[in-house]
């Protein structure tokens, strides 16, 4: 949503531009919201799923290795 020429974020109360008091009442969708027929694929083979948005703090990548007799293999996960 935009007011002015600025972007209004959902705890917004004033327009940064021109400081009027914003009264329309904003909410959070999640993609589902959106678009509900998204997950459609997904819900077939999974029904319990759900969307869920975030921000990655870390991640690990681990990589085995596998040798055999005629395998020599490496994994990543």
């Amino acid at each position: 949503m935009q007011h002015c020429q600025n972007t209004i974020y959902a705890n917004d109360r004033h327009c940064c531009d021109c400081g009027e008091t914003l009264t329309q009442k904003r909410e959070l969708l999640s993609a589902e919201d959106i678009f509900p027929q998204l997950l459609d694929k997904v819900k077939q083979q999974s029904p319990e799923s759900e969307v869920i948005t975030g921000v990655i703090k870390s991640m690990y990548y681990y990589k085995r290795r596998y040798t055999g007799r005629t395998n020599n293999m490496l994994y990543g996960f």
